[in-house]
């Protein structure tokens, strides 16, 4: 027997959010990841800087290199599994609308939170092994307290540091790719799908939780080291605790300058966007919609100003409408009513609105008589305005 496989056609949303060629947009996303590198050169620098014998050994570039390979592929492959559910999108094998594509999206910066949070827990340990283990204590049998500054040091870097600038790098990502979308329609209203938290993406929030990560965190970390290396002896002992707080020190100098650029990147997009609609508002535009760029305070802003732009829609497509309704009303009035002889007739009619119930008219009869009618319909607006057309039609 011959199985065969059936696609669901592409819907017309589904085909639209293809057109964005993700393709490429997944390999702009891995390449966000180049911060891993910078951190994971903190390492070697630090050994040069302090002039270890180690980085003399033939074997060091060698071991060096193949350790980098080793870090950038689990991170690679880590950044692909987050990114999967976009890439279903691409490929059709998801039913797609619009909630399915802002949910993905939403999401990204969450899996590629847990994802590289694992991949730097299990680097770290293996940094730690290697080091610990009396079989393969790589740094020449170091004294437990000088061990555990390491291995804080290692677990800072790969599973805090790499963890926060990936998402960070991802956050950025997203932010394109919704104002890509939402010429498409996709992030332009109250999203289907919100999975950030105010505790996490709060603007006031963001700057504390980054302070306390390039920051706080360090600071004491190196201060635990230092107190480590004032009770060495050895000096190669003392040698690694020293080069342990430079490289602390340069990836944290590192990872600030990039979050502080990445967060402003963000935030400029979310703000220029927010200025844009005020801009439309202000030319009259009210048939734009702007992108909701971020989950936080300027995403809950964008949503407020699409809210306002819709409304300033209907009520100018109203005004409109009643413009012609007023038209519409004033065709039904005689333009010129006959007069009969020895008479003066004049007419004039003014709604308290666009439209109302004040009506008149002079209606030639058969035999010659005319009827003048003037009525008041009780009631303003449209109401009275239907019942003086209905009046019309039945004399």
């Amino acid at each position: 027997m011959r199985a065969t496989i059936k696609r669901t056609p592409m819907s017309s949303k589904k085909a639209t959010f293809a057109e964005q060629k993700l393709t490429t947009t997944r390999r702009a996303f891995i390449a966000g990841f180049w911060p891993v590198l910078l951190v994971y050169a903190v390492g070697p620098i630090g050994d040069v800087i302090m002039g270890r014998e180690m980085v003399t050994e033939p074997l060091y570039p060698v071991m060096i290199t193949v350790s980098l390979l080793i870090t950038v592929t689990i991170f690679v492959v880590a950044g692909l599994w987050a990114y999967r559910p976009l890439a279903r999108l691409v490929i059709g094998t998801l039913s797609t609308d619009t909630a399915s594509v802002e949910a993905a999206v939403s999401r990204l910066p969450y899996r590629v939170g847990a994802a590289f949070l694992l991949a730097g827990i299990l680097i770290a340990s293996v940094d730690v092994a290697l080091i610990a283990l009396p079989s393969t204590n790589l740094a020449g049998q170091l004294p437990p307290r000088l061990i555990l500054g390491v291995s804080l040091m290692n677990y800072y870097g790969y599973g805090l540091v790499i963890t926060v600038l990936g998402v960070s790098s991802t956050i950025n990502f997203t932010t394109r790719l919704r104002k890509a979308l939402s010429r498409q329609g996709i992030f332009t209203g109250n999203l289907h799908s919100t999975t950030f938290t105010s505790s996490i993406i709060s603007v006031t929030k963001r700057p504390w939780q980054l302070f306390i990560i390039v920051s706080v965190l360090p600071l004491l970390l190196i201060g635990l080291l230092y107190m480590i290396a004032n009770g060495l002896d050895d000096q190669t002992h003392l040698q690694v605790a020293h080069t342990v707080m430079l490289q602390m020190f340069i990836g944290v100098l590192i990872c600030g300058t990039y979050l502080v650029y990445t967060m402003r990147n963000t935030m400029k997009l979310a703000i220029d966007e927010i200025g844009s609609g005020m801009d439309s508002i202000q030319r009259g535009e009210y048939s734009r919609r702007v992108a909701v760029l971020l989950d936080d305070e300027t995403g809950n802003m964008a949503r407020s100003l699409n809210t306002a732009l819709a409304g300033l829609q209907e009520r100018e497509d109203m005004k409109s409408a009643l413009s012609l309704a007023a038209e519409i009303q004033s065709g039904l009035l005689p333009k010129e009513p006959p007069v009969p002889s020895g008479f003066t007739l004049e007419t004039f009619q003014q709604s308290c609105y666009d439209v109302g119930g004040d009506y008149y008219d002079v209606i030639e009869l058969s035999d010659g008589r005319m009827w003048y009618v003037v009525a008041d319909v009780s009631g303003k607006g449209y109401s009275a305005a239907l019942i003086v057309a209905n009046l019309h039609a039945i004399l």
